[in-house]
């Protein structure tokens, strides 16, 4: 029979294959143990008995008892055959397959995205079926149990509707700040001598603001402040700045600067200049591998726009260390002393302290899980033998 009887089945991960395949292997060790020293028969032995008790209780009337007990014995025997048969008996050599799953679109999508074409054949590819040169082998009724319930989740996976994961893609960004100490200070600059002013002159004006211009005029890279006059293109940085070169007819008047020195660029120019700009400096500190995961899910310069919001956001400020809040917080970008400063640092320290458990943790979890699966199930298969035997081989407990 060896090598005749196969069992083609199909696993999600790499992780999921090894321990499938290795629980399988403990499961056959364990079951010929239980076979060479008799255990396995220790069932049928304790029906027989568990019967002649009954009868010898129950006492003999006009002779019935014996036939009765002949046919409640033959009857749950039956049963009892059968159950051995179809979910103890490893009769066929296991053949696992891990599924083709395209990376790139489980990112996109959040759920596993199945790749056409087929199975992969990797090192636990569709031809093995050892671990160590040792085969596993599989009981029919808990081959079938796999190969239903995975196709059955499979086609359940791929029925999902592929919707971006947003909270992948959040957690990913959370994972990016502004290392720059001197991009940190300079957005603190900008905040205190470009959007604090401007904001101030919006609010002044005494009109409402409608619900979508609230939510732009909210962050310093303001679209409105940017292209509306009187705005960014009429506040200008408070100190020359390096890669805006000395302009007459704008810097002629301040000090510390002259030609072929840098100038006081408008706060227009201060965040979108081409390559020396703010906007340019803040798009540089995400790493590329980012940008090329967000670019095949959002393709709007508003989209980019929003993670740079969120790296230079009060939250992400004071997750990289970035205290410069002048604008969004009631301290000022020079700190007002060292009471505030060390109040500042305490906040900072206790806020992390409190969140990034929470955070790494959750990450943690969902990083773990497949793992953890492939965990149980392994011990599932493992515990297989003794629980048939002690339940006497259970049709119901076996499921059938």
């Amino acid at each position: 029979m060896e090598g005749l009887l196969t069992a083609p089945l199909v696993v999600f991960d790499y992780f999921a294959n090894a321990m499938t395949l290795l629980g399988w292997i403990i499961n056959n060790a364990i079951w010929n143990v239980m076979v060479g020293t008799g255990i396995a028969a220790v069932p049928f032995i304790t029906l027989v008995l568990s019967e002649w008790f009954k009868a010898r209780q129950e006492g003999d009337e006009a002779g019935t008892k014996g036939i009765l007990t002949v046919n409640r014995i033959e009857t749950r025997l039956y049963a009892m055959i059968l159950a051995y048969a179809f979910t103890c008996l490893p009769l066929l050599q296991v053949q696992l397959a891990t599924a083709d799953i395209d990376e790139s679109r489980s990112l996109e999508c959040g759920t596993r995205q199945f790749a056409s074409g087929g199975w992969s054949e990797g090192a636990f590819g569709a031809t093995e079926s050892s671990i160590g040169g040792q085969q596993a082998r599989i009981p029919l009724w808990w081959a079938g149990v796999h190969a239903v319930s995975h196709g059955l989740t499979a086609a359940a996976i791929h029925a999902i509707p592929c919707s971006t994961d947003f909270e992948s893609i959040r957690m990913e960004l959370d994972l990016h700040s502004v290392e720059d100490p001197g991009l940190q200070q300079e957005v603190g600059e900008f905040q205190r001598q470009c959007f604090g002013p401007a904001r101030n002159r919006l609010l002044q004006e005494g009109e409402s603001i409608e619900a979508t211009r609230a939510v732009d005029v909210d962050w310093i890279g303001s679209n409105y402040f940017q292209t509306t006059p009187g705005y960014y293109d009429s506040f200008y940085a408070g100190r020359p700045i390096a890669g805006f070169p000395y302009d007459a007819d704008r810097d002629v008047s301040r000090p510390n600067t002259g030609p072929g020195m840098p100038g006081y660029p408008s706060c227009r120019e201060w965040w979108s200049a081409e390559g020396v700009g703010l906007r340019a400096r803040l798009h540089e500190e995400v790493s590329p591998g980012f940008w090329d995961d967000f670019r095949s899910v959002f393709t709007s310069s508003e989209a980019e726009d929003y993670v740079i919001r969120r790296l230079v956001s009060p939250r992400s400020g004071a997750a990289s260390g970035n205290l410069d809040q002048a604008v969004v917080g009631f301290r000022g970008l020079d700190g007002g002393g060292f009471w505030d400063a060390t109040v500042t640092a305490g906040a900072m320290v206790g806020g992390t302290l409190s969140i990034l458990p929470f955070q790494a943790g959750m990450d943690m979890l969902k990083q773990a899980l497949p793992m953890v699966q492939g965990i149980l199930v392994m011990a599932i298969i493992i515990c297989l033998p003794f629980v048939m035997v002690i339940s006497s081989y259970s049709f119901k407990v076996a499921g059938m």
